[in-house]
């Protein structure tokens, strides 16, 4: 990490992470080109501990931009530098003094030691870019809260009430916020005693972070997935909503048959769960997967046509913003279908539900320019940090020292397994055991490519009719059921065992061009009569069955389909193919006897 990474010659065409954003570059050219600088990203969120009592903990956590996105958001990667106790919530000007001379220290420079390099460098480092839910972003920026007057973070509009309710009606044109606005109307708060411009007064960030307002994301998670798609779900099928034009409460069955019928593949961490019984327990992610995956399908030929071609425009955008490589092309059409969306929302479902949610979709596109795609800044990794946090206290008494002692032995069993343990030895395993690492039985077979579980070894008359039917050549074939490949499990049709998922349907790159299909089984072919675990030498294939694809649904206003999700007909031709050319898992739906299949938005995000 203290080296200098490649990330600072990317290609400036594409938004690929935080590094891209408009926030990274500016403060890179801010900086002697000389100096070995971190950056970070600050995080905070408000935990409560008993259901008994108002207690709550709230941490303040730093996270290392320069690590991978992978390693960047993992427990003993992160750094807490501050923690709260108590019934009320923190008051950040003081919570965080401490950390406004910390941070100067650190931007001057600190000489370290470092292993890799053999020698002491001087390193500098600084806030660069933060992100939290809406309350928390209020109170840590010294604004109002998203129900009350100029409620929103990122521009200047005052809103309006509404059935109780502060709403924010379409404008065409939005005054983003400025660091110099805010400071200029936090001083005249102060003078006065009350708000201005939704300002309630000065904050410690302003002193601590880099571009303290235009560098603080608007969280898909909160904002879309648990806020817009979570609203809209309910404005459906809520039986309070029956007379509505928009309301399809009385196909609520019918959709929860066809939600429940989806197997998906093993690296969604969630089965599909009914909108009956179970939406008001419904978490973020659900709500995600709903909207990239499984409302278009289920919900075409169901929802009224308007709304339909109207919820399109918010899945599309999305989806372009939520990509792992965002050209600036993608960049602006989601900017197009968001400004389409929110137009449209007031006419098709009402005023009163022009929520603070709604509004701040018209700002993930700039989110994206200033900090990369929507992932970068999203809090759907770091809410584990929340249920980790309070999962390491285990009583009543003194939960804040449990809570420093727990976290600090569990952050020390990671160093202990990482820098000074051996793979395989007894004392390693017990490590890997505390820190709940599943692993699975594999052979390495090729670069990042596990074969898991046993192999069975083809007889002589299988053999030759497996090499005579493709014209191959070979001495030994092994035949196996499952891999792990770029940390996903890929299973196949052939497994007897009752599957609860389906992780079979794959992207495989085939003639150049991505293709859909069905791993049925997988091959190691020998030259040799050795085991499968010898050093001669093997090909590795998967037969699959490649289905003929189309894109079915069209979006008018971009005039384009959303092309990660296709149509299989029943027509396929069975073919070996590499297991380096099988790309990704895939999400099967069978709904109203046709056959969808989806590709992951991002090969970043574990579902």
């Amino acid at each position: 990490m203290i080296k200098k990474v490649d990330f600072l010659n990317r290609d400036d065409s594409y938004y690929q992470d935080v590094y891209d954003g408009s926030i990274y570059k500016e403060f890179l050219q801010t900086i002697p080109s000389d100096e070995i600088w971190i950056t970070f990203m600050w995080y905070t969120d408000g935990v409560r501990i008993f259901k008994s009592s108002k207690y709550n903990i709230w941490g303040f956590f730093l996270i290392i931009l320069e690590l991978p996105y992978t390693e960047r958001y993992k427990v003993e990667n992160m750094i807490l530098v501050a923690l709260w106790f108590g019934e009320k919530k923190p008051v950040p000007n003081i919570f965080l003094k401490f950390l406004y001379s910390t941070m100067k220290e650190l931007r001057k420079g600190v000489n370290i030691y470092v292993e890799d390099l053999k020698k002491n460098v001087d390193l500098h480092a600084a806030i660069i870019c933060g992100t939290a839910d809406l309350p928390a972003k209020a109170l840590f920026l010294g604004m109002n809260q998203y129900n009350g007057r100029f409620g929103c973070q990122v521009c200047v509009q005052e809103g309006r009430t509404v059935d109780h309710r502060r709403v924010y009606p379409f404008k065409s044109n939005l005054n983003l916020r400025t660091e110099k606005d805010v400071l200029e109307s936090s001083i005249q708060a102060v003078a006065c005693g009350f708000p201005v411009c939704g300002v309630k007064g000065p904050t410690i960030l302003s002193k601590i972070c880099y571009k303290f307002v235009s560098s603080t994301a608007v969280d898909v998670m909160h904002n879309t997935h648990e806020g817009v798609v979570k609203k809209l779900i309910d404005l459906w099928f809520n039986s309070k909503y029956s007379n509505e034009i928009f309301s399809i409460s009385h196909f609520t069955n019918l959709v929860d048959d066809k939600l429940c019928s989806i197997k998906p593949p093993s690296f969604i961490s969630r089965r599909p769960r009914t909108i009956k019984d179970h939406f008001p327990y419904w978490k973020a992610l659900e709500c995600k997967l709903w909207l990239f995956y499984y409302s278009l399908p289920i919900l075409e030929d169901i929802l009224p046509s308007d709304h339909f071609e109207h919820y399109k425009l918010l899945v599309l955008a999305i989806f372009l913003l939520s990509q792992s490589k965002i050209s600036s092309q993608d960049l602006h059409n989601a900017e197009i279908l968001i400004f389409e969306f929110h137009s449209r929302f007031e006419r098709l479902y009402g005023l009163k539900y022009m929520s603070s949610n709604v509004h701040s979709l018209r700002h993930l596109p700039t989110v994206v320019s200033r900090l990369g795609p929507l992932w970068t800044s999203s809090c759907f990794p770091l809410e584990d940090i929340n249920g980790k946090m309070k999962a390491l206290i285990r009583g009543s008494k003194n939960p804040e020292m449990q809570l420093v002692f727990n976290l600090d032995i569990y952050i020390k069993v990671h160093t202990l397994k990482n820098d000074w343990l051996k793979d395989n030895t007894d004392a390693f395993d017990f490590c890997t055991k505390l820190t709940h690492k599943k692993k699975h039985a594999t052979v390495k077979i090729e670069d990042s490519i596990f074969s898991v579980g046993a192999m069975k070894k083809l007889s002589f008359d299988e053999t030759e009719q497996f090499l005579n039917s493709y014209n191959m050549q070979g001495k030994t074939i092994f035949r196996f059921f499952k891999m792990f490949k770029e940390k996903k499990m890929f299973t196949s049709q052939s497994i007897q065992k009752k599957q609860l998922n389906e992780s079979h349907y794959v992207t495989l790159l085939r003639d150049s061009q991505i293709c859909i299909g069905s791993i049925l089984e997988y091959y190691m072919i020998k030259n040799c009569e050795c085991l499968h675990t010898c050093a001669c030498g093997a090909i590795n294939f998967a037969k699959v069955k490649v289905f003929e694809t189309t894109n079915p649904i069209w979006v008018n206003t971009s005039e384009c389909f959303i092309n990660y999700i296709y149509e299989c007909s029943p027509k396929f031709s069975t073919l070996l193919v590499k297991l380096t050319d099988i790309k990704n898992v895939c999400i099967k739906m069978c709904l109203n006897d046709k056959m969808y299949v989806a590709e992951p938005v991002n090969n970043l995000e574990y579902e």
